[in-house]
């Protein structure tokens, strides 16, 4: 063997071994969701996933998710896309590529062990509400209620987040992402086919509405 090739196979195990590592899932059965908070802090994660606007005293900033009370799985699945890229977000794929696994593992346990707020008190828009509940199977949306729980359930698909009482503006954030396809790491590529069908108009009211459930 030349030594260019082995160079060659050299590099090429190099890379593979990085990029197993950058993919390699969290793994929050070894979390300790005591030692999560403080890390929490230590890593400023708290300086952007507030549980409450100090300004409004509403759940949220206006600009990043909620993640206190999310399910782990969620939590775990999207660290792990920022990982490998099949999410794109500058800050967070860089953050969550430099974190320790067992340091990652035991905030997100400390977030999802957390309780999950109420949402704000205000009357959901009618037709928001009916494709939260029955979606609109003509535009290939299917109802949020469907992965997402309807009012006051937990989620029924075990990576998929809670959405009632999400920050309003960032839900139409990631509504206008999945639309565009800025966004696409649904399972199936189904959030990406919903939010297809959505008008600006729809987005701006499924999310003030569904930030408004309980």
């Amino acid at each position: 063997m030349s030594t260019a090739t082995l160079r060659a196979l050299v590099a090429c195990a190099l890379l593979c071994a990085a990029a197993a590592t950058l993919a390699a899932p969290v793994a929050p059965h070894r979390a300790d969701a005591a030692a999560g908070g403080a890390k929490a802090e230590d890593e400023r994660c708290i300086e952007c996933h507030v549980p409450t606007n100090p300004l409004t005293a509403q759940p949220g900033d206006g600009v990043h998710a909620l993640l206190d009370g999310q399910p782990l799985a969620y939590l775990a699945k999207q660290m792990n896309d920022f990982r490998s890229g099949a999410r794109q977000h500058a800050v967070m794929t860089l953050i969550s590529r430099n974190f320790d696994d067992g340091d990652l593992a035991d905030i997100l346990a400390w977030y999802a062990a957390k309780p999950w707020l109420a949402g704000k008190e205000a009357e959901p828009d009618a037709a928001a509400l009916r494709l939260v509940t029955q979606g609109d199977p003509a535009r290939g949306i299917v109802a949020c209620a469907t992965c997402h729980g309807g009012p006051g359930q937990p989620p029924g698909v075990a990576d998929a987040p809670r959405i009632a009482g999400q920050d309003a503006a960032y839900l139409a954030a990631q509504l206008r992402n999945w639309r565009s396809g800025d966004r696409r790491n649904s399972a199936g590529g189904l959030m990406t086919i919903s939010a297809r069908g959505l008008t600006d108009a729809e987005i701006t009211a499924l999310a003030t509405s569904i930030a408004a459930l309980k």
